[in-house]
């Protein structure tokens, strides 16, 4: 039985309402609007799998091992240079390429490869 929870990301919360108001009746979970970093680790290790097109998520997931699909701006040097550190982690990359200022997208990326990165995670 799995269950998705979102983790509310500062910055982002309208974008998180919108998201569990579509989903709210799918079992759906979230968490408090402006969760602490322990607080955060402790939702990402109670999942079988975190996704999230936030590096800081990311980079807490990969420090705790956790199973984790990351969406990253296409940008090879940034990339290289910040990417998280953990074999549990499944990167996937917006489809546009990103100037140095613009945001992660957090649907701007292959449905394949997601498919195939949850795959890779959870089979």
């Amino acid at each position: 039985d799995q269950q998705l929870i979102l983790l509310t990301v500062p910055g982002r919360e309208a974008e998180i309402e919108s998201i569990f108001g579509y989903l709210a009746d799918e079992g759906v979970a979230k968490t408090p609007p402006k969760p602490s970093i322990a607080m955060s680790a402790a939702y990402m290790l109670g999942v079988d799998l975190v996704f999230t097109p936030d590096t800081a998520v990311a980079h807490i997931g990969a420090a705790l091992n956790v199973p984790m699909i990351a969406v990253y701006r296409r940008s090879d040097s940034e990339f290289e240079a910040w990417r998280p550190a953990s074999d549990s982690v499944k990167v996937l990359f917006n489809n546009q390429v990103a100037s140095t200022y613009d945001r992660v997208a957090a649907d701007d990326f292959s449905r394949d490869q997601l498919k195939l990165a949850v795959a890779a995670i959870l089979d």
